[in-house]
């Protein structure tokens, strides 16, 4: 696994043609079962990808042993 930062100007890279990337939704989500759920539904469905998180959600950080696992 590899944490890395989000883009100054927030591009859209999910668009990109080589993008596997995609968005755990965890601004939206307020129980970290429910960004959990997000992430699991969206990798099984990608097989793998690069997984947008915000560090600064409560949710996000009790979401975050599971989704490792």
């Amino acid at each position: 696994m590899t944490v890395g930062t989000h883009t100054w100007s927030h591009k859209d890279l999910a668009r990109k043609p080589y993008a596997k990337d995609f968005d755990s939704r965890d601004f939206k989500l307020h129980k970290p079962e429910d960004v959990i759920k997000s992430v699991m539904t969206q990798l099984e469905k990608h097989g793998k990808g690069i997984i947008l998180m915000h560090d600064l959600h409560r949710n996000t950080a009790e979401a975050l042993p599971q989704l490792i696992r």
